[in-house]
């Protein structure tokens, strides 16, 4: 497309899809591109003449006022561009896609990255030895804190690859465009809008945007040693920030230039290769000192200055609650230790310690000493641990010297004192560019240069923005919290404070807000009071001051990182000068209503939570378990079980801290401390209690969703019910602890109906409408890879139209992840959607198809009840309309008349297909649909029009494939339990089929679990193996003719047990066993059985024990989600106890007159033409202690091989016998 006018922006300013493939294509017509650029102020202030103002910049005399017939406080679109994709720009991504999702309504963001790949510093800083100083556990994404750091302190690889693994799994790298150069940016005041313009594989284009984010690191830009000579040296020439990995530096004469960070941490690396001999070159000492030993973190003694991790603090670590609490001490400590830049006594005291701990690693040796013990304050200059470098000097390879170099040569490195140090190679580890000024022309109002306005000493405004650079957002800017405690928490407050800047400039109509000159000014001067009294204005030369000694502190936040968080907590509005975009400030008011109260069921009774809302909603605002939290003042431990509380993040909710504070009313409540910003899903519940989920109006995690209430209502009379206070009334509902029964739907609704007319006219409430981006969400991240019908380009507009479809997303989103705020429910949203359907509202079909297919994670009945409300019901449903409309026929149908309708053609039609195989083998029901009637090819990319996560397509791909041979798996399996398995074939090609599908699967659809921990966890992949391993469950089990005893498993069935309970472990670990599918508790069932034999094995029995806690745990948490589960928990109890049926184990009376095989015979792997190991690409002997002991195939006896697979485990009703209605018949969902 050709370049847009210098003079004016576009009016759609994002260029076409090929110009630059970045991960995410943007669409030139999505109505987020378009930038509102019409409302352009024809008299807004001119930066030259501010007299006719007011204080905040905007005219209010004598000027025409026109009307705005828009939604008061309606956002205007806002283009964003963000430049770099490290830690800053990451942040900023979660901040508008997660935890402020109702930004994507308005910002179309997008981040430029000049390099090929994400992670910033730790990008480009790769030299041997490189690391952090600060804590591993603190030093990660709050939203997503890592439990496996190999040690105390990370090194670049794992921060890197920590980087981009999390950039992946919240999908941060949508909005990114990889090599991508800002050649300038130049402010328009016309418009009110940044000209940016950047290159692209040598092609330039002109991007416009409302606000620049600047996310530039200050490690990335190399500073190479002014020194006579440097491109004279006929060696190798080095920078820590350019590490050539080719080349070889073993047996080479090195010298390193610098003791700062890097150099510290090269010194013992060179020192360590063999051959070397190394020459440091400082020009001063500098401390090498761990402020608060790694030991007393750990809580262990320890003299590695760092540490490993063992694999038992990481497991603990894996607990949410642990984990937080680990890093709230360390966060803690951090914290506290900010007094040692505070100069006096505490500093002295420090200095004496840190002098005897480096003379000690120094061997006392006096030179040494007198050359690498600072003078100056400790803190002076950044305080690096260092492991090793102070030991190096005590080895024969190593040497320092702190002579100034007075040039270099062909040969090596002169000295003042007249020395020549010949060398092979000079690495300089001199540092990075830290002056702040950009690299590239960044022009401000009245043509001011960044670069010129910084050359001296840079100044900003709380290090987030600078006077005369309007609407220009700096991470990390002047000033910035980098002296102590964790960048990535500072960038992550300063996220907030940009997320309210820009709600701000939207809701209110705002040009632009540039901070006052005055402000700018008067912010640096008192930095300059503090900074007398703190050490980093000492006598030392750092780059704190520019590399001077006695200059200004213009790269430090002057003050403690709680100050830091307080200073950003709100916007000072009276410290910025602010322009509209229409000479009436106040049109932000539009025609005098919002658009919410408009909405036909919005509560208009209150304008904000009191305070008894606020108090149900306390989890929602207070993050952290120890914050007070509901009405009757209960805390994190529980004191009342009736009040037992899941903490949760409030990302997503897009209720601010500062709200948060005021609704609830605890002086406290904004010190949530997003230090301990919990993931989505790392919930904390008192241990030993139950939890009612409705109490706190539904939390987010599903493993804790609504308990019914069938008992209250049936032992309590209505008439006792209408005399209880209505609080009183919903607490007694809601403190029921049953687990689900049949018959809970009308249970729901009736206690939906009850609180409904008890409640207050002054509840909390929000409109169906608000609460379908929730729904959206959960559906995206949760279900859509195994129901992708739903597509984000035009869903709401599909929600607008539908009230059926409406009311089917919230079923679905409103059970798996209940809103924290009053809501009708599931049970309610079932009714509805269902009358609907049935009263054929819809006239859509492709809609109602869609609808229908969401029921499906509704299911209040079990199977045994010929009902209409299972999810074999809803699929038979869906498969007779499909049908009858063609979808089972690759044909150009009429209803069809689009690609993009054909490709959702298909993929509704395999999602009731994969639904209907699963559910047959499940239940030992007939298949309803006939292959040989159906040529519509599988569901390939191609069928998914807006698709963003390749990955989730691919999952549903396979598993469409994988339910094909079960499917066919399904019908050739004997339909009775009496049917003779000896006599039968076994169905080789099948389990061949099986084995080639899993080997066939691409290495990130693969299930990770070859080691003993899980280090990428992902949960559509782990439960897309979840039917397979049940699948070889039932290929290798059979009835013994004991007909008490248990089905007979062999190996692989035991195995695929053993990996089923280590999918459900690392589930269960991430407080995600309720998102998973109700049929869970059938394959939780399959590895019961089969690891139940197991575990009367000697061999086995402890590994097949500790599987056996992990699956019946597991099951008991799917019962607080789904019903089904309590036929499983009754089963499981009473095959534990039942001795009789334990006693008859294969091992000890083998049938069929058959002798058994050894496992580690050939016999034993091999039998029917399959090697049983082929079933497991994924599995080692440390995927679990039953994989250790097959797969080192020890003298084990088991069954013979060659028998047939009866119906057993399609059947298996026996083993549960007695539970009433949930007994009798079929056992799933």
């Amino acid at each position: 497309m050709p370049p847009h006018k210098e003079d004016s922006p576009p009016s759609t300013p994002l260029v076409s899809d090929g110009e630059i493939p970045g991960v995410y294509s943007t669409k030139a017509n999505n109505p987020l591109q378009a930038s509102v650029h019409t409302k352009i102020s024809t008299g807004a202030p001119e930066v030259e003449d501010r007299s006719a103002e007011s204080a905040n910049g905007h005219k209010l005399k004598g000027q025409p006022v026109s009307f705005n017939p828009e939604f008061a406080l309606k956002p205007r679109k806002l283009r964003i561009i963000t430049i770099g994709a490290g830690f800053s720009g990451l942040m900023i991504a979660h901040k508008f896609q997660h935890r402020f999702p109702e930004l994507q309504e308005f910002v179309d963001h997008t981040i430029f990255e000049s390099r090929s790949d994400i992670g910033g510093t730790w990008l480009v800083n790769t030299y041997p030895g490189v690391q952090c100083d600060v804590p591993s556990h603190i030093y990660a994404f709050p939203f997503d804190p890592n439990p496996d750091w190999p040690r105390f302190y990370s090194s670049g690889p794992d921060i890197h690859a920590y980087i981009k693994r999390t950039a992946k799994k919240w999908n941060l790298d949508r909005d990114i465009q990889l090599n991508t150069n800002v050649i300038s940016a130049n402010w328009q005041e016309d418009s009110g809008k940044w000209k940016v313009t950047v290159e692209h594989e040598g092609k330039q284009r002109v991007e416009f945007a409302d606000i620049v984010i600047s996310g530039q690191g200050n490690l990335v830009n190399p500073s190479w040693p002014k020194i006579p000579g440097l491109s004279d040296f006929k060696g190798q020439l080095a920078h820590s920030g350019r590490w050539d990995h080719d080349y070889d530096y073993s047996n080479k004469r090195i010298a390193v230039i610098g003791n700062g960070s890097s150099g510290i941490q090269i010194v013992p690396q060179m020192t360590k290769l063999p051959g070397t001999t190394v020459k440091n070159f400082i020009r001063g000492p500098a401390w090498v000192y761990y402020r608060v030993p790694p030991s007393k973190h750990l809580g262990r003694e320890t003299n590695d200055p760092n540490p490993e991790y063992l694999e038992t603090e990481k497991e603990k670590f894996r607990d949410p609650v642990q984990h937080r609490d680990y890093r709230k001490g360390i966060i803690h400590r951090t914290n506290k230790a900010f007094r040692l830049f505070i100069k006096g006594e505490y500093n002295e005291e420090t200095v004496r310690l840190a002098t005897a701990q480096m003379a000690e690693k120094l061997n006392h040796d006096p030179v040494l000493c007198d050359q690498l013990i600072p003078k100056w304050e400790i803190g002076c200059r950044r305080i690096t641990p260092g492991p090793g470098y102070l030991e190096s000097f005590s080895k024969p390879n190593c040497s320092l010297t702190s002579s100034p170099i007075t040039r270099i040569t062909e040969k090596g490195v002169a000295t003042a004192d007249g020395q020549e140090f010949e060398c092979d190679v000079i690495i300089c580890a001199t540092g990075f560019d830290v002056s702040k000024c950009p690299r590239y022309p960044i022009v401000g109002q009245n043509s001011v240069h960044l670069a010129e306005k910084w050359r001296d000493i840079p100044s900003s405004y709380l290090s987030v923005g600078t006077d005369d650079f309007p609407n220009y957002f700096t991470m990390a800017g002047p000033n910035c919290l980098c002296g102590h405690g964790s960048l990535v928490e500072a960038l992550n407050w300063t996220g907030d404070y940009f997320v309210k800047m820009i709600k701000k400039i939207a809701t209110e109509d705002i040009k632009y807000m540039v901070p006052k000159a005055a402000s700018v000014q008067a912010f640096g001067e008192y930095q300059d009071e503090i900074h007398k009294t703190l050490v980093w204005s000492g006598s030392c030369r750092s780059w704190y001051k520019r590399g001077t000694v006695d200059g200004k502190v213009s790269a430090l936040f002057a003050g403690s990182a709680i100050l830091f968080k307080k200073m950003l907590s709100e916007i000072r509005s009276e410290h910025y000068d602010i322009a509209y975009n229409s000479q009436n400030p106040f049109r932000f008011m539009g025609k005098g209503f919002t658009e919410w109260e408009m909405e036909e069921d919005a509560d208009l009774a209150r304008l904000r939570p009191s305070k008894r809302d606020a108090a149900r909603r306390g989890p929602e605002n207070c993050r952290l378990s120890n914050l007070p939290v509901g009405s009757n003042g209960t805390n994190r431990n529980g004191a009342s079980p009736q009040s037992s509380i899941v903490v949760q993040s409030n990302v997503g909710s897009g209720i601010s801290n500062s709200e948060a504070q005021n609704s609830t009313g605890h002086a406290g409540a904004e010190m949530h401390d997003d230090l301990l910003d919990m993931t989505a899903g790392h919930l904390f519940q008192p241990q030993d209690s139950v939890l009612d989920a409705q109490r706190t109006f539904g939390m987010q995690s599903p493993a804790h969703s609504r308990s019914n209430q069938a008992s209250v209502l049936s032992s309590t009379s209505t008439a006792n019910w209408r005399a209880t206070e209505p609080a009183q009334l919903e607490n007694s509902i809601l403190d029921t602890r049953l687990p689900q029964t049949s018959g809970l739907e009308d249970v729901d609704v009736a206690r939906h109906q009850l609180i409904s007319e008890w409640r207050e006219p002054n509840h909390l409430d929000v409109s169906h409408s608000e609460l379908q981006p929730s729904f959206a969400e959960t559906y995206f991240e949760y279900c859509y890879p195994w129901c992708p019908v739903l597509d984000k380009s035009t869903l709401f507009d599909e929600l607008a139209k539908s009230p059926l479809l409406g009311d089917a997303l919230a079923v679905l989103g409103s059970n798996l992840r209940p809103p924290m705020i009053p809501h009708p429910g599931p049970a309610t949203y079932y009714t509805r959607a269902r009358r609907k359907f049935y009263d054929d509202e819809e006239p859509d079909l492709l809609i109602s198809l869609k609808a229908v297919l969401l029921f499906y994670w509704w299911a209040p009945q079990p199977p045994s009840v010929v009902h209409r409300h299972s999810s074999w019901w809803w699929t038979s449903v869906v498969i007779r309309h499909a049908q009858q409309a063609g979808f089972h026929r690759d044909n150009n149908s009429e209803l069809v008349e689009t690609d993009i309708d054909r490709g959702l053609q298909r993929r509704i039609w395999w999602t009731a297909f994969s639904r209907e195989r699963l559910t047959a083998i499940c239940q030992g029901k007939p298949c309803l649909i006939d292959p040989e009637d159906c040529n519509v090819p599988e569901p390939s990319l191609a069928d998914f029009p807006d698709l963003e996560d390749k990955t989730q397509a691919e999952v549903f791909i396979y598993w469409v494939r994988l339910c094909s041979i079960i499917g066919r798996i399904a019908k050739e399996l004997p339909r009775s339990s009496n049917s003779n398995s000896t006599t039968n074939t076994f169905p080789t090609h099948l389990a061949s089929e099986l084995i080639e599908w899993v080997q066939s699967l691409p290495p990130h659809l693969q299930l990770p679990i070859k080691s003993a921990h899980t280090g990428i966890f992902n949960r559509a992949v782990h439960q897309l193996h979840l039917p397979y391993l049940a699948i070889v469950v039932v290929l290798h089990v059979t009835r013994s003719s004991l007909s008490l005893s248990l089905p007979q498993a062999l190996p692989p069935a035991i195995l695929a047990g053993s990996c089923i309970a280590r999918i459900l472990k690392d589930v269960l670990m991430r407080s995600e066993i309720g998102y998973l599918m109700p049929i869970t508790c059938w394959y939780s069932g399959m590895a019961f059985i089969a690891l139940l034999q197991a575990s009367k094995t000697e061999h086995l029995r402890d590994g097949a024990n500790a599987d056996l806690e992990i699956v019946t745990l597991a099951v008991k948490q799917m019962k607080k989600m789904w019903g089904t589960a309590e036929v499983f928990d009754k089963g499981f109890e009473r095959l534990h106890a039942n001795d009789k049926s334990l006693e008859d184990f294969p091992n000890r009376h083998l049938t069929n007159d058959r002798s058994p095989r050894a496992l580690n015979s050939e016999e034993g792997v091999i039998s029917n033409g399959i090697d049983w190991l082929d079933y497991f690409p994924f599995a080692t002997s440390q995927t679990s202690l039953v994989a250790e002991k097959l797969l080192v195939k020890e003298d084990i006896d088991f069954f013979p091989w060659d028998i047939m697979a009866d119906s057993t485990m399609l059947q298996f009703q026996g083993f549960f016998e007695g539970l009433g209605t949930w007994g009798e018949g079929n056992t799933l969902f």
